[in-house]
């Protein structure tokens, strides 16, 4: 592959032969590429930043011109960021040099304030080529960023999947460019400041970024967003994805023939990757310290015992996006209660510890916010019948693919049929005994993602807002104290969701 000129045979022939030809000897280009990395600790030694440190530090001793890399979503979602909003991960990616970092849609999890705040903390590059607020670039984000190493120059930009509007919380005046034609556009300005290699770090999905490298001009894509490994490499060039909270990451060396005649000059890349497995990797002691900093820290606030259960809580993905779930009627009822409305729809996708906690279980604020990590507000809106209805059926819409918008109700019973088409599959709606009246108005309880149209739930758009996310409260916290109050959650599955065959 070269830089200008896609599907070089050089590339087919590799290094070897290039050398055997008598070339001169090539230079190097390393990435040291994670992506969906937002937990600092790691898991069953496994991860974490410790360890990830180790893999960086070694790849800089052992090559030149090393550059790392993160495919984006690092400060949400985890236990640390529903406190801190993700500044711990901010430090620790400056702590450990991270160079250039694509946008995740959860780095707008927060809202558009908090993102703008963490980018203005990083010390490393932040690409938003096509990440706008009112129709200029993001604060504290650059649109292209041109490195020069020994005799060529590479150039880079950075895209995020506009499905950020759906996934998190960017708001009213943050939009999405379309990502192939900004990529286009991109490779284009970046050629004509002197790029020789161009690289897209994108937080999309793998549909979007086959449409990216495919584009003329555009050699290498570092990406993240389907927290899969995956490497294609063809004519097109290098698409290359990670794991996610860096179990493996991604080490890989181009090797760079630079060949000038007649004052024209073509680059050649010769690739090479390793992945390299973060299990049982002795952890950087220097990061290993601060890592466990903020875990102690972290312990100190979330390990306060707020009550127990006496009966079984599953939050398990299959439970909550499938099916009525004891765990998102305690959420439900829960945020119905906080701000005294009829009802309350909940989606089961912002439940996410994937775990049960049997009956006789001490319940704790990390247990909590393990499941509600994103810092969602509870909201109240005036809403009518038929408004109930559409938002039930968005919710049922997605059942079969285990959607996220997959709803948790309080204060209402629905049996719906999974075998007709979306849109359709509501049978009935109860409310305190009484039928769902759609020209009734209600109040409703549910979370400002949703009231953004998060999840699909564009029928809460032209509600009556009662409460609104900058008076709201988060979720996490009225159902800590929720749960304080009651002492004991004695509610289990009881029949406010069935199909017709149940």
């Amino acid at each position: 592959m070269t830089g200008r000129n896609k599907g070089s045979v050089a590339a087919a022939l590799g290094l070897t032969a290039l050398l055997a030809s008598g070339a001169a000897q090539a230079e190097s280009l390393t990435f040291v590429h994670v992506n969906d990395f937002d937990r600092f600790d790691g898991q069953d030694d496994t991860g974490g930043f410790a360890r990830y440190a180790t893999v960086l530090k070694r790849a800089r001793a052992e090559h030149e011109n090393v550059i790392a890399t993160n495919g984006g979503d690092m400060i949400s979602p985890s236990l640390l960021s529903g406190l801190d909003k993700g500044a711990h991960m901010v430090d620790l990616n400056n702590k450990v040099g991270l160079d250039i970092a694509a946008i995740g849609n959860h780095e707008f999890d927060f809202g558009p304030d908090v993102a703008e705040q963490r980018f203005d903390e990083a010390d490393y590059t932040v690409l938003g080529t096509n990440v706008l607020k009112s129709g200029q670039p993001f604060p504290h984000t650059t649109s292209y960023l041109l490195r020069e190493f020994g005799t060529f120059t590479v150039g880079f930009f950075g895209l995020t999947t506009p499905e950020t509007v759906d996934l998190a919380s960017p708001g009213p005046d943050v939009t999405f460019a379309d990502p192939v034609a900004t990529a286009e556009k991109a490779a284009a300005d970046l050629r004509a400041e002197g790029a020789d290699i161009v690289v897209a770090l994108t937080h999309m999905t793998i549909a979007e970024d086959r449409k990216v490298i495919a584009l003329d001009g555009v050699d290498i894509l570092l990406g993240g967003h389907d927290g899969e490994l995956m490497t294609l490499y063809n004519d097109d060039g290098l698409l290359f994805k990670s794991d996610d909270q860096a179990a493996l990451v991604g080490v890989l060396t181009f090797d760079v023939e630079v060949e000038e005649e007649d004052g024209e000059r073509e680059i050649t890349l010769h690739p090479g990757w390793d992945v390299v497995p973060t299990r049982g990797i002795e952890g950087d002691a220097e990061t290993q310290a601060l890592v466990a900093e903020y875990g102690s820290h972290l312990d100190r606030e979330l390990g306060v015992a707020i009550g127990t259960t006496a009966v079984e809580l599953d939050s398990r993905r299959g439970t909550i996006r499938g099916r009525e779930a004891a765990f998102g009627n305690l959420i439900a009822d829960a945020t119905r209660e906080a701000v005294g409305a009829q009802i309350a729809i909940i989606n089961g996708g912002g439940i996410r510890a994937d775990t049960t906690y049997p009956a006789g279980t001490t319940l704790t604020r990390r247990d909590i916010l393990s499941e509600l990590p994103f810092g969602n507000k509870t909201v109240l809106l005036e809403v009518s019948g038929a408004t109930v209805l559409a938002a039930l059926e968005n919710g049922f819409s997605l059942v079969e693919s285990g959607g996220g918008r997959f709803p948790q109700v309080s204060g209402m019973d629905v049996v719906y049929d999974p075998s007709q088409p979306p849109g359709e599959r509501v049978v009935s709606v109860t409310v305190d005994g009484e039928d769902l009246d759609e020209d009734e108005t209600y109040t409703l309880a549910t979370n400002d993602f949703m009231l953004a149209g998060g999840d699909g739930y564009d029928a809460f758009a032209d509600s009556n807002v009662l409460i609104n996310g900058l008076a709201g409260r988060l979720m996490a916290s009225q159902v800590i104290e929720y749960i304080e109050k009651v002492g004991t959650v004695s509610t289990g599955v009881e029949g406010r969701i069935q199909t017709v065959d149940d």
